[in-house]
């Protein structure tokens, strides 16, 4: 009995989903115009989040120029704008949802990868669209699930 439970356990280990996996189900998906099944393995929370972080990164670095008594200042008028790109990070996923529910998903439909990364519970997933553009996602593992929380710049 105790060898039957080690070689599930086994099989199952190796079972498990990449994030290479994740973005192909992605795929088939949007193709399939499934935009809530597809939004499943998406944090908007975190995309908006990562989004946030570049924008404060950029305004730490152009904040840093500025006499220290404007800078305090400076960071305060950036923090205001944050709500603001939250709703248009919102906005952007909303459009992109749509799209692939009225198959508009060419795009992500043709895709090619390019290649995958993974370390532990993190990955970047580099592909092409058939217009030509470089894309890289950037997933994280929650348990056995693989989720987009950044779409990398």
């Amino acid at each position: 009995m105790a060898r039957s439970i080690f070689l599930l356990a086994i099989l199952s280990a190796g079972c498990r989903e990449s994030a290479l996996d994740a973005v192909k189900e992605m795929r088939r998906l949007a193709c399939n115009a499934d935009p809530a099944a597809f939004f499943s393995h998406v944090d908007r929370n975190a995309i908006a989040d990562a989004e946030i972080a570049v924008l404060r990164a950029k305004e730490d670095s152009e904040a840093s120029k500025l006499h220290p008594l404007l800078q305090a200042s400076y960071r305060e008028g950036a923090e205001s704008g944050i709500p603001g790109l939250r709703r248009t990070v919102e906005e952007s996923l909303a459009k992109w949802e749509d799209d692939i529910k009225r198959g508009n998903a060419g795009d992500l439909c043709q895709m090619s990868i390019v290649d995958a990364k993974e370390v532990e519970n993190t990955a970047d997933v580099h592909f092409r669209t058939p217009s030509g553009k470089d894309r890289t996602w950037r997933l994280s593992r929650f348990d056995k699930r693989w989720l987009v929380v950044k779409l990398v710049h």
